[in-house]
């Protein structure tokens, strides 16, 4: 069997990994965390695990970074669950999902590789998903002084989500307010 050549990757190719929190989190109700969209599904197909463990990383986030540097990898993707540091979606912050998430970005930067961070990858707070009409607007917050560091915004761009925390925005270069869609990855 015949291989073609495949040309080399440009100088500064980033090797690294891509989760969403919903999938790989687990820890589906812990230290405050609210229920989203994911966690309120009843119906998945048979042999389809509901996440509510999923590969545990809330948990085991210190031994998947290890993992990610002993196979060479410099960048790492990854979601934030909104209800993890807002619960409800619109009122107050949740201090230990915040803390979550700068000790997973700490640790990623220990081990030299690049937080990429994803605002929203489609978990949603299930007390929005049953107030809003659509998915794709965002009310105005019914507590803005709850949240001097996350902020909704009153447009009705779908790309408005939560704005991360102070300390995570000087730590991260990489962020995007959703996943990156198929035509982007071509």
């Amino acid at each position: 069997m015949q291989y073609a050549a495949v040309p080399p990757f440009p100088e500064g190719f980033l090797w690294g990994a891509s989760t969403s929190a919903y999938q790989v989190e687990g820890a589906w109700d812990e230290d405050g965390k609210g229920p989203s969209v994911q966690d309120a599904r009843t119906h998945y197909p048979e042999g389809t695990t509901d996440y509510r463990v999923a590969a545990d990383h809330y948990h085991r986030y210190v031994e998947d970074v290890a993992l990610m540097a002993e196979m060479g990898l410099k960048a790492y993707r990854f979601s934030i669950a909104w209800t993890r540091i807002v619960p409800d979606g619109d009122e107050a912050e949740n201090p230990a999902g915040i803390a979550f998430y700068h000790r997973l970005i700490d640790e990623l930067l220990a081990h030299d590789i690049i937080p990429i961070v994803t605002m929203f990858h489609f978990d949603l707070p299930q007390a929005l998903a049953v107030e809003w009409t659509s998915a794709s607007t965002c009310s105005p917050p019914r507590s803005p002084s709850a949240r001097p560091s996350l902020t909704c915004s009153t447009s009705t761009s779908p790309t408005h989500r939560p704005s991360p925390p102070r300390r995570t925005r000087s730590t991260t270069r990489v962020w995007r307010s959703r996943p990156p869609s198929a035509d982007e990855l071509h």
